[in-house]
């Protein structure tokens, strides 16, 4: 279903993308300029983190250009709202499987990251239902 992108309706949910992808290019950034720093102070291990950061300025330019459409497709906010929640029980998979192998500021990092993607996740949610409620009552 295609919903019109513009007006009142559409507010929550194109701010909590844009939101999302602020969020997402700032943290690819850091991943991918601070790279070895990063998986440092998160682990005793010796990881390349850079593909992820990469992965989410994509993330991020898709969010950018998706959400400043015209017209915003439901299927495509499902899928952003899918992968956010992936990225979630990821975290807990993390937070879970790694505990002794992350250090303090590790599992710190990893679980605010969680829930502010948490966060993004459900507020597109809530204004992805407002906009479908919109677009049957109008």
């Amino acid at each position: 279903m295609e919903l019109s992108n513009y007006g009142a309706e559409a507010t929550l949910l194109r701010r909590a993308l844009l939101g999302n992808a602020a969020f997402s290019a700032i943290c690819g950034l850091l991943v991918v300029v601070l790279d070895t720093r990063i998986a440092a102070v998160m682990s005793d291990l010796q990881h390349h983190l850079w593909p992820l950061g990469l992965m989410l300025l994509g993330f991020a330019a898709s969010l950018v250009w998706f959400s400043t459409r015209p017209t915003i497709s439901s299927a495509w906010v499902t899928s952003v709202i899918v992968a956010d929640l992936a990225w979630v029980a990821g975290t807990v998979g993390l937070l879970v499987g790694w505990h002794g192998t992350l250090t303090a500021a590790g599992l710190w990092i990893l679980a605010v990251v969680g829930m502010l993607v948490f966060t993004f996740a459900e507020l597109q949610w809530l204004g992805l239902r407002r906009l479908r409620s919109s677009a049957q009552n109008p």
